[in-house]
């Protein structure tokens, strides 16, 4: 009967960890969510006047958004993402190709759209079930 017990109580224990995760996980990706975060951060910090600065940044969000588009490929039921991502990737890379040869206003702009789109990735993605 302590056996029965005890083995009751510990299966209780277990089942226990597994509905507390489940009940406290995020109910998005948070490795897309991480990886477009990653980007539109990016986007917000680039001085445009520092053209090493504008050059890093390109090089990074452009590699960051081809990492979002890879993973989000082969995702069942993944498909608007792939094609967000997809978008941004050809957006990034205008910036990145430009290696540095810009002007400030095309910089700025470029970095708004970036931004933006950004956002807007995020906040489908953070409103997507899993």
């Amino acid at each position: 009967m302590n056996k029965i017990i005890s083995a009751c109580i510990l299966s209780m224990l277990l089942s226990g960890c597994v509905v507390y995760d489940a009940f406290f996980m995020a109910k998005y990706d948070t490795n897309e969510y991480g990886l477009i975060t990653k980007i539109k951060t990016l986007s917000e910090t680039t001085e445009c006047g520092n053209k090493s600065n504008i050059l890093e940044s390109a090089k990074y969000m452009w590699i960051y958004s081809v990492e979002l588009k890879n993973f989000t490929q082969y995702i069942p039921r993944n498909e608007k993402a792939f094609e967000m991502s997809t978008k941004l990737t050809d957006i990034t890379k205008g910036l990145h190709n430009k290696n540095g040869d810009m002007s400030m206003v095309y910089c700025e702009e470029k970095l708004k759209v970036i931004t933006r789109t950004s956002e807007d990735i995020q906040k489908a993605l953070g409103s997507k079930p899993r």
